[in-house]
């Protein structure tokens, strides 16, 4: 199952997004982030129905 977050261009800078996970079980999900510079993909795993932890 893929979620679209954001698909938008964004000046740089420090931004949020909110993602309600509320609906999903819990495990390791994945996330990429994409500049026309560079991919990241990285990791994250959800501790309850209301948090997820980012995994650098």
């Amino acid at each position: 199952m893929v979620d679209v977050l954001v698909s938008d261009y964004y000046a740089q800078g420090i931004h949020s997004i909110i993602w309600d996970a509320s609906t999903y079980s819990f495990g390791i999900f994945y996330y990429n982030m994409e500049t026309d510079q560079f991919l990241l993909i990285k990791n994250a795993c959800s501790c309850d129905k209301q948090h997820v932890a980012i995994i650098y």
